[in-house]
């Protein structure tokens, strides 16, 4: 498509130059028909001939062996635009912003006036028959040129010859003024306007890419829409005498592309200011590490207006490195939080073996308000994985489709054929799921486990408290503690094993929609610091004993339950079996 689209452009821009030199030089060849020498008006008439026949293939045959060259070396270079589609790309454009209209006025005029001069050469010529009986009284010869005297003036003649003239001249004549007339007066109009809606024209921009570190800091400013996002900001930079006034590159107002988690409510846009920024001033070269530090920390009035907007990237890093700034509050002192990111990436990449190693790891447009003290700390970037979907499944009665984020190939395309072998059980042969149709499911249990262990001065000390914690009493108060932490968790059973001196306390805990380790775990340290009221000669050796059990297989897990103990069964067919 990239091929065949500029192909047809360039042969739309300079398709009515060749033609109209071609109209030009034939022409100016043409006149030499008309000098009455024999060998001369041979040599003219091939010279037309070949005129056309260059213009013919030029605007045929040469724009298909063109297309097909570009076609068969498009996957060169890995996917990167070859040599001869860049530069014909770039001698396009240089032809499109850099138009000459006096070169095309003065062909235009030349060629009208070849026009005339033919017009009224050959008009004006008389038979053959009239001159042949002057040309034998004279004795000329056959090759020599040819005068007409005139017997009447020019406009005499001219008016005669249109009085003369038969329905069929009239009606060329007017159909050829027609076409002159929209051609020139409208089909150039038409054509701006269609390519004026089709690519439009943006004001052109000096952006300076490569900027010094030590001399400006780069702006996270907004990207055009046909620029890919990298690791390069663009600044427009004016040097004023000693400072230099940066002014972010604003493109046109567009919807950016931001991930949202959970919430349908509106995203904050203050992360992606569309409003015009002010022009700061910056010195070309970086400050002392006090004179930055007034800029964001002085409680001096005078300084109300300083910020962390009035210091480079560079200054930024000094105040880092010299432990003013902590690392992971980059985003908080910064007056945008991917300003905090773009500087910590530049601190990292200095650090890495090779320092390009970020370049690919896309940072930009992001909401981090959603990850900051969330669920991410010391950010650099975000990576996009790309989602899949399995399905439709049909389960308990109902359809579902199942996404899967993965970079795992023919992982979703193998959970979709499984999808579909289920699916297929249904038509063939019931719609009764009980009988052998789609799948059915059963939760058993839901409760996630946290097992904390305990010692006490002696064994016996620990029976106690394990006959306490399994009374009713024990329970109630334990439940109270654990449930005031969370509005989902809630405390459904207590397993205690006793191992000499050492208590292991299994909490199992309803979670809601979460998985919950930091829900529960928050309500088994309440529970534990109410239970250490009861017995001041407990001592909590660990949050976690090893008794949960997680991420690793235990034979307490498979007895007991953790999580979700779901059955599923779904009935397939041998047939479906042995064909998908």
């Amino acid at each position: 498509d990239e091929v065949r689209e500029n192909i047809s452009r360039g042969m739309a821009i300079l398709g009515p130059t060749f033609t109209l030199d071609a109209l030009v030089e034939c022409l100016v060849i043409g006149v030499g028909t008309m000098s009455g020498v024999r060998q001369l008006e041979i040599m003219c008439c091939f010279g037309c001939m070949s005129v056309l026949a260059n213009y013919f293939v030029f605007m045929t045959f040469f724009p298909a062996c063109v297309s097909l060259v570009l076609e068969l070396s498009r996957e060169s270079r890995e996917g990167r635009p070859i040599w001869q589609l860049s530069h014909f790309a770039r001698v396009l454009e240089e032809e499109e912003n850099k138009p000459n209209p006096v070169t095309q006025r003065v062909k235009m005029i030349m060629s009208l006036s070849l026009v005339l001069v033919h017009a009224h050469s050959r008009w004006i010529a008389e038979p053959a028959a009239q001159n042949s009986t002057v040309e034998n009284a004279v004795g000329l010869d056959e090759n020599a040129p040819k005068r007409i005297e005139p017997n009447v003036s020019l406009w005499q003649f001219y008016l005669s010859r249109m009085a003369s003239m038969d329905i069929e001249q009239v009606i060329t004549l007017g159909l050829a003024l027609l076409l002159a007339v929209k051609y020139i007066f409208f089909e150039q109009a038409e054509t701006e306007s269609t390519l004026s809606l089709k690519n439009p024209i943006t004001s052109p921009v000096m952006v300076q890419k490569k900027v010094p570190e030590n001399c400006c800091r780069k702006q996270s400013g907004l990207l055009k829409n046909n620029q890919i996002s990298n690791t390069v900001e663009e600044a427009l930079v004016i040097k004023d005498g000693n400072a230099e006034v940066i002014k972010p590159v604003l493109a046109e107002s567009s919807t950016k592309a931001t991930f949202v988690v959970g919430s349908c409510n509106p995203v904050e846009t203050s992360s992606f200011p569309n409003r015009k920024q002010e022009e700061v001033e910056l010195p070309g070269e970086p400050r002392s590490i006090a004179e930055c530090r007034i800029y964001t920390f002085s409680p001096n009035p005078l300084h109300f207006q300083k910020g962390a907007k009035f210091l480079t990237d560079a200054e930024v890093i000094s105040l880092v490195n010299a432990k003013h700034v902590p690392a992971y509050k980059l985003e908080t002192v910064m007056e945008t939080q991917e300003r905090g990111v773009s500087i910590r990436r530049q601190m990292l990449s200095k650090k890495l073996p090779e320092p390009s190693s970020l370049q690919y790891l896309p940072y930009k447009n992001y909401n981090y308000s959603l990850v900051m003290g969330a669920c991410c700390e010391n950010v650099i970037g975000y990576m996009p994985i790309p989602v899949g979907v399995a399905g439709p499944l049909f389960l308990d009665n109902r359809e579902f489709h199942v996404p899967m984020a993965t970079t795992e190939g023919c992982l979703v395309a193998s959970t979709n054929r499984g999808c579909r072998a289920i699916n297929l059980t249904l038509f063939p042969f019931c719609f009764d799921f009980e009988l052998g149709g789609g799948a059915s499911s059963r939760v058993l249990a839901d409760g996630m486990t946290r097992g904390p262990v305990v010692r006490l001065p002696t064994a016996c000390q620990a029976a106690e408290v394990k006959v306490w914690l399994e009374s009713p009493e024990g329970i109630k108060i334990m439940k109270e503690a654990f449930d005031s932490t969370s509005r989902f968790a809630r405390l459904q059973n207590l397993i205690i094993s006793l191992a000499g001196r050492n208590l292991y306390i299994r909490f199992q805990s309803g979670t809601g929609d979460a998985m919950g380790m930091n829900m529960i775990s928050k309500g088994t340290e309440k529970a534990l610091a109410r239970l250490n009221e009861e017995f001041p000669d407990l001592q909590v050796i660990a949050i976690s004993g090893n008794y949960c059990t997680d991420k690793k297989p235990a034979a307490i897990n498979w007895i007991e339950g953790r999580g979700k103990s779901v059955v599923c069964e779904a009935v397939v067919p041998a047939k479906v079996v042995r064909e998908v």
